[in-house]
């Protein structure tokens, strides 16, 4: 849950030694890292400023924290770009995305089935609610996106992953993650609008605006099920 500090150290040293050890041979760095770069940025100010002066950070430690998570993130990102080089590495990077909000998604619901923890704001795997919920959030139109891609019985499946994904992330009550993961809809459809428009008379590779609709619809059936009333207040 990103609140222990020997973990955020320890996952900032990972994710840079992940990079050194994928960015042997490779070309530039990719221009969407930039966003990730503006976040250290900020959260270097405050830092910088306990030497320089005047201190803009209430919380030293808390502002050392945060700055060691952006450059985690931002590592992290950039090591998952430069592994994914070719097609087949750019699959099993998504497929890691995908089945780590899985493994999230079962693990909490499962506590709770069992009685081993609460339904709503669950502290498992994650201590922090908000922190499930980002990475529910981010594997959950990867699993969406799975899904338009495959036929059958694996597309059903990979549907009723997305759902399941959806239905722990609402759970949460993180309104955070439940205002991104609107967003995210948005900007999937948008962007799946987008790329069907940029490749015009040529034949659609599936109904998307359907599965997509069956997917967001059955997702939030099951969230309505479980818990409406909480999730709307």
């Amino acid at each position: 849950g990103g609140v222990n500090p020997a973990v955020q150290l320890a996952l900032a040293a990972l994710a840079g030694l992940s990079l050194a050890l994928a960015a042997r041979g490779a070309g530039r760095a990719p221009l969407a890292g930039l966003a990730l770069l503006l976040v250290v940025l900020v959260g270097a100010l405050p830092v910088a400023s306990l030497v320089t002066g005047p201190a803009l950070s209430l919380d030293p430690p808390a502002s050392g924290r945060d700055l060691a998570s952006a450059v985690a993130a931002l590592l992290a990102f950039w090591a998952a770009w430069t592994l994914a080089g070719t097609r087949r590495r750019r699959d099993h990077v998504v497929l890691g995305l995908a089945l780590a909000g899985v493994a999230v998604a079962l693990a909490a619901l499962g506590a709770a089935l069992l009685g081993q923890g609460p339904l709503l704001s669950p502290t498992f795997p994650f201590v922090n609610s908000n922190h499930q919920s980002g990475l529910l959030d981010l594997s959950a139109f990867v699993l969406l996106g799975l899904a338009l891609r495959r036929h059958g019985q694996a597309r059903l499946l990979w549907l009723l992953a997305f759902v399941l994904v959806v239905a722990a992330l609402f759970v949460t009550l993180s309104r955070g993650g439940i205002g991104a993961f609107f967003g995210g809809a948005a900007v999937f459809l948008a962007l799946a609008a987008w790329r069907d428009q940029a490749r015009p008379g040529a034949p659609p590779h599936h109904d998307w605006k359907k599965l997509a609709a069956a997917g967001l619809v059955a997702a939030l059936g099951a969230v309505a099920y479980l818990a409406l009333g909480p999730v709307l207040r």
